[in-house]
């Protein structure tokens, strides 16, 4: 797994060296910030990613994306969230992170989040298992240019087994769900409230999933459309974890490189 967490850590180290942006963020055309900490950190991994595996594809927020008939047969590819939870980053909360999910054919098989203000790191794959560990503000800035052995083996010697309760949301009606800090929208909230013995954990951006890879919430759904990264690291490690993330209603894996990017409604347990 060191080949995914070298990106994910160098772009944390970007976010602690230009935490100062997060009081002069500039707007997107969609109206959501962005800010150099966004840009910094975008770059290092798309840097990495084109030295190490040049065959390979991204598909990036802070990037050009490539219209759908060109990227229609790419077999993988890297998604990535730079920065996912700007807008926590700019009101000074901690719940940020760096978010990289890798797809085969569309199917997702790793991925890493680093929230860098919590020291938090959680990773996983296909047969390898989910995994977190702490890090400090001194490992990651110690990442320059590549993960030193000394963070590698902490990590490896910390490192905790990430397991999800199975306590699945069509036989446990008093399960614990997992809702947006900053962004609900109504039929969210209403599949939420058929549950209404559940008890409701707020939690901002990617870290919903560690949550859960964790065992700290047994559910997550999420009726508004995302872009696929927001959801793939994460994806990624519930899915290491014994859980997945299905359509909503379905028993549907979620897949990646749609037409439109955008994740379908989904249910992640």
């Amino acid at each position: 797994m060191r080949d995914i967490l070298t990106p994910a850590l160098l772009a944390a180290r970007e976010i602690l060296l230009a935490k100062h942006s997060a009081s002069s963020p500039s707007q997107k055309e969609d109206l959501t910030p962005v800010t150099e900490a966004d840009l910094a950190a975008n770059r290092v991994i798309l840097d990495w990613i084109s030295l190490v595996h040049p065959d390979d594809h991204v598909l990036s927020e802070e990037a050009v994306i490539p219209n759908y008939q060109e990227r229609r047969d790419w077999k993988r590819v890297w998604i990535v969230d730079p920065l996912d939870g700007t807008s926590e980053f700019v009101a000074g909360n901690l719940e940020y992170g760096v978010s990289i999910g890798v797809c085969q054919n569309g199917v997702i098989e790793e991925g890493v989040i680093i929230a860098p203000a919590l020291g938090l790191i959680a990773w996983g794959g296909l047969g390898q298992g989910a995994w977190r560990a702490d890090v400090t503000r001194e490992d990651l800035l110690e990442c320059d240019g590549g993960i030193p052995d000394s963070l590698w083996n902490k990590l490896n010697y910390q490192k905790v087994a990430l397991k999800i309760s199975g306590r699945y949301p069509q036989y446990s009606p008093d399960i614990s769900i997992l809702c947006s800090r900053s962004h609900n929208d109504p039929d969210t909230l209403k599949a939420i409230g058929s549950f209404p013995g559940a008890e409701r954990i707020t939690v901002g951006a990617c870290i919903k999933f560690i949550r859960l890879a964790q065992g700290v919430a047994d559910y997550y759904p999420r009726l508004k459309s995302l872009h696929e990264w927001d959801i793939a690291g994460g994806h990624a490690i519930v899915k290491a974890a014994g859980g997945n993330m299905y359509e909503y209603g379905t028993r549907r894996e979620v897949t990646y490189n749609s037409p439109t990017l955008g994740s379908p409604p989904f249910e992640a347990y």
